[in-house]
């Protein structure tokens, strides 16, 4: 008779165990690339603006230094072999999914009065989205604060152990 309830309890089992994967967000997958950073207009000298990309496990930064418009930004990104992957991550982990249902790309005033901005973009299957985030708070934007405090951190990380 034991012989008999090892496979229900195998199934059961099984079940239990794949039902943890329906849990799991759908949209909460990796992205193909995230390129975040901030930028500053009345500003002067290499730091105004600072874009860095997650991709490939790598991290990556823009060299062309140009101030982000409305349109996806076009940069030349060179690998930052100083920088991990670990390092880098927890902004992906730290990305609210609630951004996917912006319907504008400039979030706040980003940049108004000289205290800059962010952007942030993210490409999961091909499929590119990006941002224009303002650095102050502004109406609804508190489920970005998470994100955008992950972002100040890493940057200043970054920034604070470059060598180049």
């Amino acid at each position: 008779m034991q012989w008999k309830a090892i496979p229900v309890w195998a199934g059961m089992a099984c079940m239990l165990l794949s039902a943890c994967d329906d849990d799991a967000k759908p949209d909460a997958q990796m992205p193909d690339y995230v390129i975040f950073g901030d930028y500053y207009g009345e500003c002067g000298g290499n730091s105004c603006v600072d874009l860095y990309k997650i991709e490939g496990e790598k991290v990556y930064e823009d060299s062309k230094d140009s101030y982000p418009g409305s349109t996806v930004y076009s940069g030349q990104f060179t690998l930052r072999g100083d920088i991990s992957f670990d390092q880098a991550k927890s902004v992906i982990d730290k990305f609210p999914e609630k951004l996917f249902d912006e319907t504008e790309i400039i979030l706040g005033m980003p940049d108004a009065a000289d205290w800059g901005g962010y952007y942030v973009e993210i490409s999961r299957n091909n499929a590119r989205r990006f941002w224009l985030i303002d650095k102050h708070s502004f109406d609804g934007s508190d489920y970005l604060n998470d994100f955008k405090a992950e972002m100040e951190a890493k940057l200043t990380f970054f920034e604070k152990n470059s060598n180049q």
